[in-house]
């Protein structure tokens, strides 16, 4: 099982070119970008973060599927660096992961918020722990000699 692979950078993710084809990961990290950075569909309690547009954006299947795919970070776009924005960043991050834990895949996914003056920081560790499913996708994190898988960006 494995995806190809993403590149965070400073303006979003990239597939990784590597010897004129693309790269392709086996780890958990690919699948984490997606789930945080796809647009999840705002629910109708959301404030949007542009009032005029009536965009709630996600994936028009998710109706059908009733399942939510991604994440509804995006509302964080152009919102005041709060305790609240923060908050809410926590737990749409945390509910975008949920799959992890849900799945077996991982025991625990721990999701921090930090201010870092006009940006806010987002943190997310996935700890195996004692998950015994998909081990493919761990050998791929032990080969990196990490004992756990975190992803760090900034809003701003």
């Amino acid at each position: 099982m494995s995806d190809l692979a993403l590149e965070l950078g400073e303006h979003g993710a990239d597939l990784v070119l590597e010897d004129g084809d693309l790269r392709r990961d086996p780890s958990l990290l690919t699948d984490v970008v997606v789930s945080l950075f796809t647009d999840a569909r705002a629910t109708d309690e959301d404030e949007l973060p542009d009032a005029r547009d009536l965009d709630r954006r996600g994936w028009w299947g998710q109706d059908a599927l009733e399942e939510v795919w991604g994440s509804r970070l995006w509302l964080a776009d152009r919102s005041k660096v709060l305790a609240a924005t923060s908050s809410s960043m926590e737990t749409w991050a945390a509910e975008a992961l949920e799959w992890i834990t849900e799945e077996g895949i991982a025991e625990e996914v721990v999701v921090t918020t930090e201010t870092q003056g006009s940006r806010i920081g987002l943190d997310v560790e996935i700890r195996r722990g004692t998950a015994t499913l998909h081990p493919e996708l761990w050998q791929a994190t032990a080969d990196l000699e990490l004992d756990a898988l975190t992803v760090r960006f900034l809003t701003g």
